[in-house]
């Protein structure tokens, strides 16, 4: 196994230190399951890229993250985002349109055409 420089691993962390860490930080890893919503929220909004083993409604494999599965490590993930930069800005451009797409007005205008279509 390779060093890895500058890893933190937190448990139950507070707001202000997820934050903190997002901040300088260049990929979320999180293998728990279930996935940890706070945290993909966060990381989101960071715009950093996410390496999960659970399938997620906000994580697009090979877009804003990776998804740990039979055929994807890891270790190949890591490789994805760390060692290939244009991967890693590519991310950070799929997670900007995806805030675009959370933004209140969007999702209001969302829920709106769904109550007026579903009646």
């Amino acid at each position: 196994m390779e060093d890895i420089t500058e890893t933190i691993i937190r448990v139950n962390s507070r707001d202000n230190e997820i934050y903190r860490n997002l901040a300088r930080s260049r990929v979320l890893v999180d293998v728990g399951s279930p996935y940890n919503t706070r945290m993909q929220f966060n990381a989101i909004s960071a715009g950093i890229p996410q390496i999960v083993n659970v399938d997620s409604p906000f994580i697009i494999n090979r877009k804003n993250g990776w998804i740990i599965n039979e055929k994807q490590s890891l270790s190949q993930g890591l490789d994805f985002y760390l060692q290939e930069l244009d991967n890693w800005n590519k991310s950070l451009v799929a997670t900007t349109k995806y805030m675009e797409q959370l933004t209140l007005k969007r999702q209001a205008d969302w829920w709106e055409r769904r109550t007026k279509y579903e009646k």
